[in-house]
């Protein structure tokens, strides 16, 4: 089969099936409920806390398990205290984020931009 046949097929199967798809877009509804910008961009942030507690989880097991295989090595023990303090500021940045996303939208409505 050479390409221009591969293009025809599927144009024309896609221009078959454009009715039925634009018909079905009202049993759809949209995921995003937000009506601004705002509400959209702090439904985004929900999402990436909630990736980010998964993330921080994940780091604080790890710092866990380095500690228990450091195994009295000096070495090892300073990389699993240096995972788990930087695992706590991305914690503490990860929970705050809400916190510094509402100050900011509180800032930007009062001075009406």
């Amino acid at each position: 089969m050479n390409i221009k046949k591969i293009t025809t097929t599927f144009l024309a199967s896609g221009f078959t099936l454009l009715p039925t798809l634009l018909s079905a877009q009202q049993y759809f509804t949209n995921p995003i409920q937000a009506s601004t910008l705002d509400g959209f961009l702090l439904q985004v942030l929900d999402v990436v806390i909630l990736l980010g507690a998964i993330v921080v989880v994940f780091f604080l097991i790890l710092a866990g398990f380095k500690y228990v295989t450091a195994r009295g090595d000096e070495k090892q023990i300073s990389s699993a205290h240096q995972t788990l303090t930087w695992t706590i500021v991305g914690g503490a940045i990860v929970l705050g984020a809400r916190v510094i996303a509402t100050a900011i939208q509180a800032t930007v409505n009062e001075l009406g931009i």
